[in-house]
């Protein structure tokens, strides 16, 4: 990533929050945000290896998938990720929004499958890295430098988080976990920040 222009690049920022039962809010501090290329909704039930979606997302052979399942609370969907369902892709649909998986996953309708692209794990079925991205971000408490490339963000004292991602980068998907690299949360479809000239 070059670092001519810096303040030209899309941003990401947010505050991670916990609404309690009470009303009160919780800042969850030291947790981490990590940036995915997109994933995509699963569009029907299935217990199989050939998925359907709505979209083919940012998906590439071996790319592995972690699957996340809708929660409606509310007004809102909620994404859990579910860490013992997790595959990867050996082949992509032609004509229609598809892929294939290595392992059978169980996915209803709604489900979000996060992709976790080329996770370098010993075993990124049963215990991946989070380090697959094709997303870097460069982390910032400030100004960015060369020195902050990542691939997580972390959350300060009051649960806020900012960085700068590579140009061109529209959307992304959050992946949220807590201070000890536990998934806890999936904001898909996040937009960022404009560009600037």
């Amino acid at each position: 990533m070059s670092l001519s222009g810096i303040k030209t690049l899309p941003s990401l920022r947010g505050v991670l929050q916990t609404v309690t039962p009470w009303g009160g809010t919780l800042s969850r501090q030291g947790w981490r945000i990590y940036p995915y290329q997109l994933g995509a909704k699963v569009r029907m039930d299935t217990t199989t290896t050939s998925v359907k979606t709505f979209g083919m997302g940012e998906f590439a052979a071996n790319d592995y998938v972690l699957t996340c399942q809708q929660i409606y609370y509310g007004n809102s969907y909620f994404y859990i990720p579910r860490i013992n369902q997790i595959s990867r892709i050996s082949a992509l649909g032609v004509s229609d929004d598809e892929i294939t998986l290595t392992v059978p996953l169980t996915l209803s309708s709604g489900d979000y499958l996060l992709n976790l692209g080329a996770d370098t794990a010993a075993d990124p079925l049963s215990q991946p890295n989070y380090d697959g991205s094709r997303i870097t971000p460069l982390l910032s408490a400030g100004t960015p430098d060369a020195s902050q490339l990542g691939t997580y963000v972390v959350t300060g004292n009051q649960g806020q988080f900012e960085c700068w991602l590579p140009s061109g980068v529209v959307l992304v998907d959050l992946l949220i976990c807590d201070s000890s690299g536990q998934p806890r949360n999936l904001w898909p479809l996040k937009e960022l920040g404009p560009e600037l000239t």
